[in-house]
């Protein structure tokens, strides 16, 4: 075997290694990008009574959401949304939801404000990965009493919901 055909042998070996190299690296880059993509959504209420107004009582809600996650989130939003719903204590000390209840009706990102009785168009809010972002709403409840204040969403594949929950007295 000749010099020649040596160095011709070596670079055939080399090219074909770098390029199956290659190969592999786009191969492991594509299986990363897809496979450790994943949804990761901290929901938070707040909730409060800021004041009275025409004999109702008027409710600050805050809905923290943080994307703990590698990829945006769309979190669609409607008219049960949020909901209010009055809680009573049956004699057996167990906690349900009565019948009267405050449904989300009218989003406006900047401040939304929610009423009864009222449909609402759809929309939706995105959180960048990383991201932080507090959405506050006012609502008007004619009772006083202890409200279970809950956020219920279904996420982008609908097969899951995101929600959160909490509770607040009016007085």
């Amino acid at each position: 075997m000749s010099t020649q055909n040596f160095k011709d042998i070596s670079a055939a070996i080399q090219s074909m290694v770098v390029s199956i190299g290659l190969i592999i690296a786009a191969g492991w880059a594509a299986y990363e990008f897809t496979a450790n993509r994943y949804d990761s959504l901290d929901l938070n209420i707040d909730a409060k009574q800021i004041a009275v107004q025409d004999d109702k009582y008027v409710v600050s809600i805050k809905l923290h959401a943080k994307n703990d996650g590698n990829e945006e989130l769309r979190v669609p939003l409607n008219e049960h949304s949020i909901v209010l719903s009055l809680a009573d204590f049956l004699d057996s000390g167990v906690l349900k939801k009565s019948d009267y209840q405050v449904r989300s009706s009218l989003y406006s990102f900047a401040f939304p404000r929610l009423e009864q009785g009222t449909a609402a168009p759809s929309g939706s809010i995105t959180v960048q990965p990383g991201a932080d972002k507090t959405f506050q709403y006012l609502v008007k409840v004619s009772k006083p009493g202890l409200y279970l204040v809950e956020f219920i969403s279904p996420a982008e594949s609908e097969l899951f919901y995101w929600g959160a929950q909490t509770y607040v007295y009016i007085n």
